[in-house]
């Protein structure tokens, strides 16, 4: 009930949020913590904040290094960690001041390799904040079967099964903690070739090993939502940083011998890492290209072999309905019903927030 928990924090280009980070973490209720900060060659101040946080508690190791990226970060972050326990932190995310002890109280005797909290709570700039819930009870999973249900549900949040109810997915690092003896056994790394999904990445590799894993439904993770994050922000090699993530699943889970189940979720998944290119790459208003161009390459991506596989698949059973109506239109290569349909969409989600207003 006393076991230590390695706290690993990358850190760059976060400075209006870094304080209220580290505060959040250094003043958990359960103080038995190894904080572990990478200042990952951040151009801003956060390594003089890092250096001023560790002089006032001996628990912080501070750690600077030059940029690698978020997956090397934590990777250096776990060979520095002495804990029995690793978890994952964002630099501009917080969490309740009782969130460490609230998970430890929950884990008890339990033996784990991994332990789950309940998601967490969306912070928008606009001040709402939405509870985003993974399942609806604790669980306890020790067989393959049962942890093949969580690479599932991993790949494709809509994948509904007995308390897993909500579309929203386990694939991040955040709201778990993990053993470091079954990840140091397991040769479990974040992958720094993977430049998007790495979390994704990393834990279906991680609930596909793992022997016995447990959740429970405490939630007190807040995480901050911003524009220019590496999934949700604009960049130029998004189309071809996705088709590589979606390869890669293809190849680890080996294309003649995958479950049916988790071959349906990978498809599920290659439909959303579409519809992410779709809305963050050809219609963002950062691009710079012509409409003819975005046309011909987003019909040119739509022919790629595992994307034309996802949308030619008429059974996938975990999308939701918005996925399913583009996968149909990206199915006859209706680019402009595409187009009228995202920007219907964003237009309703904008109409739909209340500017000041906070929602539970």
């Amino acid at each position: 009930m006393n076991s230590k928990i390695s706290v690993i924090i990358p850190v760059y280009k976060v400075e209006p949020y870094l304080r209220q980070c580290l505060d959040s973490v250094v003043n958990q209720t359960y103080e038995n913590l190894e904080i572990i900060l990478i200042d990952d060659g951040s151009p801003d101040n956060c390594g003089k904040i890092c250096d001023e946080y560790a002089q006032r508690d001996k628990r912080i190791i501070v750690i600077h290094k030059e940029n690698g990226g978020l997956s090397a970060a934590r990777n250096d972050g776990i060979k520095r960690a002495t804990g029995e326990w690793i978890a994952f932190v964002d630099s501009d995310d917080w969490c309740d001041i009782d969130y460490y002890e609230e998970l430890i109280r929950r884990l008890g005797d339990i033996d784990v390799d991994i332990f789950c909290a309940n998601g967490c709570i969306m912070e928008f700039k606009d001040e709402r904040s939405i509870k985003r819930e993974s399942y609806t009870k604790s669980f306890i999973f020790q067989t393959h079967d049962e942890t093949k249900k969580l690479v599932i549900k991993t790949l494709a949040p809509g994948y509904i099964y007995e308390n897993f109810r909500s579309q929203f997915g386990v694939g991040s690092p955040w709201d778990k903690i993990y053993k470091k003896s079954f990840i140091c056994s397991n040769s479990l790394w974040f992958d720094a070739s993977c430049k998007a999904w790495e979390d994704i990445w990393f834990n279906f590799q991680a609930f596909d090993k793992a022997k016995c894993v447990a959740g429970c439904v405490c939630t007190g993770y807040h995480y901050r939502m911003v524009d220019d994050s590496i999934v949700r922000g604009y960049n130029p090699n998004k189309p071809k940083i996705s088709y590589e993530f979606i390869t890669k699943l293809h190849v680890y889970f080996g294309e003649g011998e995958c479950d049916p189940e988790v071959m349906s979720a990978i498809k599920t998944r290659s439909i959303m890492v579409m519809t992410n290119v779709v809305k963050c790459y050809y219609f963002h208003p950062a691009n710079p290209k012509k409409w003819r161009e975005i046309k011909a390459e987003l019909k040119e991506m739509i022919q790629w072999r595992y994307y034309q596989e996802a949308i030619n698949e008429k059974h996938i059973s975990y999308l939701s309905w918005k996925q399913r109506i583009l996968k149909k239109f990206l199915r006859h290569s209706w680019i402009w019903p595409v187009k009228v349909f995202y920007m219907l969409n964003e237009s309703l989600k904008a109409r739909n927030v209340k500017p000041g207003g906070r929602n539970a």
